[in-house]
């Protein structure tokens, strides 16, 4: 759905944001920062725009998760493609 090598795991932050389009990039970069930030979970809406120029819309749920010291590990979610 995002356009990545499932291969490869997750992909780091800074090449997902730069696959979101500039007009959703700054509101999805505030949301994922405070959802880390804060440890919360969070619901967003953005745009990917893949290699190949196609644009995908977005609805994204995730859910923060830490060990056992409280240190964010990764984050848990689900991204749902409007057609």
């Amino acid at each position: 759905m995002l356009g990545f090598d499932p291969e490869a795991g997750p992909p780091r932050f800074e090449k997902f944001f730069g696959r979101l389009c500039p007009e959703t990039r700054t509101e999805s970069e505030n949301c994922f920062g405070k959802a880390i930030a804060e440890k919360a979970d969070f619901e967003t809406d953005y745009r990917i725009v893949h290699p190949n120029g196609d644009v995908k819309d977005i609805h994204a749920v995730g859910h923060p998760v830490c060990d056992e010291a409280g240190h964010l590990v990764e984050i848990r979610g689900h991204g749902y493609r409007y057609y």
